[in-house]
């Protein structure tokens, strides 16, 4: 997507499609074992230092929540997570790994007190971002979290394929 005036910023609408036509048209990147195994430590981290403080994860099929007030008071009521198994279809994790991504990147809205919304996104990401100093893992984060909620409003649902995209459209 091409802009007429450089001086303007995009919309939000706008950088959605700029990042969801980006994702959705890229080739899939490929990520080393030392990467992967890396982002793995990194989630599994976080994942461990959650539970220790005793948030409990309940999976489930479908979309626990409506909002994040229902995330937030779930949290904060019952010290729990409900973690949906819908669309479990990793590329960088395993299936595991990756319900232990969903826990992490649900709590962090949580502590953030994000909303479920594209703005809420950014913030839950950028946030996760403050937890490794690594370029190739936050542009893992950057694939797993913002390029596919953009992709997912930019269609009006998951995308078929998940994949790793490590590339920025803007440059």
């Amino acid at each position: 997507m091409k802009t007429k005036d450089k001086s303007r910023p995009l919309s939000p609408k706008a950088i959605i499609q700029l990042y969801a036509e980006h994702y959705l048209n890229a080739p899939e990147d490929k990520i080393s074992p030392k990467v992967k195994r890396e982002f793995r430590e990194l989630i599994h981290s976080r994942y461990t230092d959650i539970k220790n403080l005793g948030i409990k994860e309940v999976r489930v099929s479908g979309q626990p929540y409506k909002n994040a007030e229902d995330l937030f008071s779930d949290v904060e009521k019952n010290r729990r997570i409900q973690v949906s198994t819908d669309h479990n279809d990793p590329v960088v994790l395993d299936k595991e790994g990756n319900l232990q991504f969903r826990f992490v990147h649900d709590y962090d809205h949580y502590l953030a007190r994000s909303r479920f919304n594209w703005e809420g996104e950014l913030t839950a990401c950028y946030y996760f971002f403050s937890f490794t100093n690594s370029e190739i893992l936050r542009r893992i984060l950057r694939s797993e979290v913002i390029y596919q909620a953009a992709a997912c409003l930019y269609l009006g649902d998951f995308p078929e394929t998940q994949k790793i995209v490590l590339s920025d459209p803007r440059f």
